[in-house]
């Protein structure tokens, strides 16, 4: 105990005085990481505010490069529009050939326009700028008269104004359009007015414009232009096309930001309404990072000399105030750690330490009270209750738990035996309730009650089997003394019953192949199993004797063999087979006697006599009541020949015979 306070006591001054150099340090850092982030503020809105004047800047050229464009365009369509009004009015007149297509034939009075670059080059001329005359034919608008130039140096003639631009939209809501498009894929600041006739139907378009690519002063204002260190400003046309940028980055870098923004840069846009145009400005997130790093660096310096200074004034104090008052308490607990618990450290003083040395008297009596249980339990006394002094008490919690447990113990082992007198086997002891060895010590009971049970259980189960008629398996599971004389007693038993089940099934199978004279071994079995057997066989001797007589009797009856009737004596049902083939014999030989009697009477001429059918039964009167109908249908047609025949041999011609007859009696009927 006394090396533990000891312990204590060194590790609660540097941990004390860690605390305290960690909360200076995390203060001073706070105070440190809350100045970054205020400069990192500043160092954003400062390169915010630098874009928004940069803005200004730009927007504030563009807006002169408008007014001067503007003015030069509208200069230079009032030029045009009064060549056109001088030259003759607007008409068309059908259609001519423009290169290989046919146009609408647009002429100025008597003049047609198709290839003819008279006007727009003399526009060129006093105003340098690019001038066109489109025809309409139906919803599109053709240049037929230019001095735009393609990328080969040839004229734009047959190309179209673009129905998507806003221009074209413009023109055909009737009005005219002042502001910036695209010209085969070049910016032009222009001027688009509805040529019109004298009923004011629209029959072409007006149009010049300047090339807006070489705005130098705008150019060199975004060169030079730095946000930050790297940042840079940059102009894009209404296309997303990069016109101007700064000179220290590369236009890739422009594109890739407008296109797909990324975290390490700030970018921001501003749109320039009148002409769709973009101005960008973005700076790199490092740019601020690298501003910070000369003020973080003098944050930090402060921070460490403010630490050394603090720590060093608190770890004073803190000798004064905890380590010594420590020292007297590691006195008492280098008793306690010994085991002499007769002593005291109660304390007047209601500071911290004060505390501390009244929860070490606390825990002096804990123990003492903890060693008397201790002793009870391992002498076997269990009924009484520790008193818990609070849900963090574990030592007690768990002492009494030991003997919560040792109680279920007790009880569950009288349950089980309790259980075992009624003769109740299946009861085991509840697991669940228990832990560790304590789980193993049911676990052990109920193992051992399943080693006695489970061989009587497979025991009773096989007897009860068997006794069933459900012969099962022998028993090939292994068990030890007096266990394995009872597996060895059953498995002799099945041995038994299955020889004699064997048997049966022989005989049963020789009796379904007809083979009846088949017995079975009875010397292969032993005491009342063999008189079963002998039973057996004396009973089929008993039954199959009289069936073999039956058997020779019917097989001589079908074979029209009749034999003399049965005059042995025979039981039961036995004697119902006797009589019953008796009888047989009886109505064979009245139906033999029949049929003799009515040969002869044919024989003798004595075509009217018939056999008494009401003498027989069943299907024998059938058969001589057959007899009797086939000799009617024979001999009646021949009576009728006979008395015919007899007729006309006296001269005493009969009417002729209209009864119908079948077959050759039918012949005779006609012959005659």
């Amino acid at each position: 105990m006394k090396w533990i306070l000891h312990s204590i006591r060194k590790r609660l001054s540097v941990k004390i005085s860690l605390a305290i150099l960690a909360s200076t340090l995390f203060l001073l850092f706070a105070a440190g990481a809350i100045m970054s982030y205020t400069l990192s503020v500043r160092y954003h809105d400062q390169a915010m505010a630098l874009m928004e004047d940069t803005n200004t800047e730009v927007r504030q050229s563009l807006d002169i490069v408008d007014e001067l464009m503007g003015a030069r365009v509208r200069s230079s369509i009032g030029l045009l529009r009064e060549s056109v009004r001088k030259t003759g009015v607007p008409a068309v007149r059908g259609t001519v050939l423009l290169g290989t297509e046919p146009v609408p034939a647009l002429y100025l009075g008597p003049r047609l326009q198709v290839n003819d670059a008279d006007i727009v080059d003399h526009v060129k001329e006093l105003t340098d700028a690019t001038a066109t005359i489109f025809v309409r034919r139906g919803s599109e608008f053709i240049r037929i008269s230019t001095n735009v130039k393609k990328g080969d140096g040839t004229r734009a003639l047959g190309t179209r104004l673009d129905p998507a631009g806003k221009a074209y939209q413009s023109i055909m809501a009737g009005h005219p359009f002042y502001g910036v498009v695209s010209i085969l894929g070049k910016p032009y600041y222009t001027a688009y007015e509805p040529l019109t006739d004298g009923r004011g139907s629209v029959l072409g378009v007006l149009y010049t414009g300047y090339p807006i690519a070489s705005m130098k002063f705008v150019e060199e204002l975004i060169n030079e232009h730095v946000v930050l260190q790297n940042g840079f400003i940059a102009l894009l046309n209404n296309a997303n096309e990069v016109l101007f940028k700064g000179s220290h980055v590369n236009k890739d870098l422009v594109v890739h930001l407008t296109t797909r923004p990324e975290e390490r840069w700030t970018v921001r846009t501003f749109p320039y309404e009148p002409w769709g145009y973009t101005i960008v400005a973005a700076y790199p997130n490092s740019d601020v990072t690298g501003l910070l790093m000369a003020d973080v660096l003098w944050i930090f310096i402060g921070t460490v000399i403010m630490s050394v200074i603090t720590v060093l004034v608190l770890n004073l104090s803190l000798k004064k105030l905890v380590v010594t008052p420590l020292q007297g308490i590691e006195y008492a607990a280098g008793r306690i750690s010994v085991g002499d618990t007769d002593v005291d450290i109660h304390t007047a003083s209601e500071d911290e330490l004060g505390n501390v040395a009244n929860a070490f008297q606390t825990m002096i009596d804990g123990i003492k009270t903890q060693s008397r249980i201790t002793k009870a339990i391992s002498e076997g006394h269990l009924n009484f209750t520790v008193k818990v002094r609070s849900d963090q008490d574990q030592l007690n919690i768990s002492l009494q738990k030991v003997i919560d447990t040792l109680h279920a113990l007790g009880e569950e082992s009288k349950r089980m035996c309790d259980a075992a007198i009624r003769g109740e086997l299946s009861v085991r002891g509840r697991t669940e309730g228990f832990k560790g060895k304590y789980h193993e010590i049911v676990t052990g009971m109920n193992r051992t009650l399943d080693a006695v049970i489970g061989p009587l259980h497979v025991a009773a189960t096989y007897v009860d089997r068997i006794a069933k008629g459900d012969i099962p398996n022998k028993i090939t599971d292994s068990y030890n003394g007096d266990f394995n004389e009872i597996k060895n007693n059953l498995n002799t038993c099945i041995d038994a019953v299955n020889a004699l089940v064997a048997d049966a099934n022989m005989l049963a199978l020789a009796a379904v192949e007809g083979r009846l004279n088949t017995r079975a071994d009875a010397a292969q079995h032993h005491g009342d199993y063999r008189r079963i057997v002998q039973g057996v066989n004396d009973t089929l001797d008993s039954v199959i004797r009289p069936l073999n007589v039956a058997a020779v009797y019917v097989d001589r009856i079908s074979k029209g063999d009749i034999p003399a009737k049965i005059t042995d004596n025979y039981n039961g049902d036995f004697n119902t087979i006797k009589n019953n083939l008796n009888t047989c014999i009886d109505a064979v030989n009245a139906l033999v006697a029949d049929a003799n009697m009515l040969a002869l009477a044919a024989v003798e001429g004595r075509l009217n006599t018939r056999a008494d059918a009401s003498k027989h039964g069943g299907d024998f009167r059938k058969i001589v009541q057959g007899v009797n109908d086939t000799l009617d249908s024979v001999i009646g047609p021949l009576n009728v020949a006979a008395k015919y025949v007899d007729d006309i041999s006296k001269g005493a011609i009969p009417a002729k015979i209209t009864d119908n007859y079948n077959g050759d009696f039918n012949t005779i009927k006609n012959n005659l």
